[in-house]
């Protein structure tokens, strides 16, 4: 009995790990789900966040919108694509911070992993898909 329960830890400890480690896959290279203006998928939140929640959480969004707040820390950036008011816009969190970020009041087009909604909509794993359109 006890060599049946390692096993099973084992096997699910091996499988976890590997989960853990596998490299993420290539935003750049992943089919986007939905594409629309940052607008959009934030009213689409305020309205009706479980609803929304079901619909977009764990997709690949393309968010296209002007910068309304750039931000860099020391392990990531954020861009903040603004939705028309001053409580929310759509939060875009990039896994590199070296990377040549837009200036605040530039037009882009940002695809991400949509996480969910609180005060903004979240996109992590964010990369620039276009800028200046």
């Amino acid at each position: 009995m006890f060599i049946i329960v390692f096993i099973i830890v084992a096997s699910l400890s091996g499988w976890m790990y590997y989960q853990y480690q596998k490299p993420r896959a290539d935003i750049h290279k992943v089919k986007t789900s939905y594409t629309m203006p940052a607008e959009n998928i934030y009213q689409e939140f305020v309205a009706n966040e479980a609803a929304s929640n079901q619909k977009y959480v764990g997709k690949v969004l393309e968010i296209f919108g002007e910068v309304s707040d750039v931000q860099v820390t020391d392990n990531n950036a954020m861009v903040l694509l603004a939705v028309g008011n001053n409580t929310g816009g759509v939060n875009c969190s990039f896994l590199e911070k070296n990377i040549i970020l837009p200036i605040i009041g530039q037009k882009i087009r940002v695809k991400g992993r949509c996480t969910g909604f609180l005060m903004d909509v979240h996109l992590s794993e964010a990369v620039v898909v276009n800028s200046g359109n």
